[in-house]
């Protein structure tokens, strides 16, 4: 609505922008901005991940690992 296309049309200009979809853009940076804090070393994983936009922990952790290749707490202890 907002950039006056369709859905459709939409998803084809991001991606050729982007290189990515939509939904796999925005789960990168909202991992990217949860790796961001947990590097500050202010805040545990536990904290991060309803701000990363994740409703359960498991699935915040199974998420950044298989991005990152490790999990929440050995990033930030590494970091």
């Amino acid at each position: 609505f907002l950039s006056h296309m369709s859905v459709s049309t939409f998803k084809r200009a991001f991606q050729q922008h982007y290189q990515d979809t939509p939904i796999r853009w925005f789960q990168r940076q909202r991992l990217a901005h949860a790796a961001l804090r947990l590097r500050a070393g202010t805040h545990r994983p536990i904290d991060v991940f309803e701000e990363a936009g994740y409703q359960t922990f498991s699935n915040f952790v199974h998420a950044f690992k298989k991005a990152y290749g490790i999990t929440p707490k050995r990033y930030q202890q590494e970091s």
